[in-house]
């Protein structure tokens, strides 16, 4: 990682840059998030997204402890960006949303996808597509927050139920090439938590 700019301009410099600094640091959560709201997904917006991701995660601001972590993660939370690669999208796919809810009293993650899905040109279906796993906390002296899942359920949901889509697993294929793997299937994975705050979360899978 290389530190940007704006982190190596306090040395030396005035008063008023180190609150100038200070003021950008607490500004900088809310930034990333309209940053990434309103993200064409180009190059140099990719770019930028890394760096006020760098920025966040090198004021090391997330919890170690457990019990801690439980509390601070636990609720919803919409995922905004993603660094894993996927594949071409369907065109016949829409997402809505893509959530996650942290369970801390059942340790449940329930990753959740509000999809729209059109086959043959003229039907249209709606609903919801879940991912239930159970979290546990490693061994790790270093990272002790760090957490394991193992995927309980996988479950579909159309929208209203009498109106399935024809074609389930077409579905399940297109929603597999349209979600970082971390969502679609997170069975197995370790992840920290390298940033958080009250509005943002960055996590690194592993």
């Amino acid at each position: 990682k290389t530190c940007s700019p704006c982190m190596c301009a306090g040395q030396g410099q005035k008063i008023a840059d180190d609150v100038g600094f200070s003021d950008y640091m607490k500004q900088l959560p809310d930034r990333l998030v309209s940053h990434l709201q309103t993200s064409t997904g180009e190059q140099d917006a990719r770019e930028k997204t890394r760096k006020f991701i760098i920025e966040l995660e090198q004021l090391q601001n997330y919890p170690l402890d457990p019990s801690f972590h439980n509390f601070a993660v636990s609720g919803e939370w919409q995922l905004l960006y993603s660094t894993s690669r996927i594949s071409a999208p369907d065109t016949n796919l829409k997402l809505r949303s893509i959530r996650s809810e942290w369970d801390d009293k059942n340790g449940k993650i329930v990753h959740d996808v509000a999809w729209e899905f059109t086959e043959d040109g003229d039907h249209h279906t709606a609903g919801s597509f879940q991912v239930i796993s159970n979290f546990s906390y490693g061994d790790t002296p270093s990272m002790p927050a760090r957490c394991h899942l193992s995927v309980d359920a996988l479950e579909l949901s159309p929208q209203p139920l009498n109106r399935p889509p024809k074609d389930p697993q077409a579905l399940i294929s297109a929603l597999q090439r349209a979600l970082p793997k971390e969502f679609f299937d997170p069975d197995g994975a370790v992840l920290d938590t390298t940033y958080l705050d009250p509005s943002v979360r960055i996590v690194c899978f592993l």
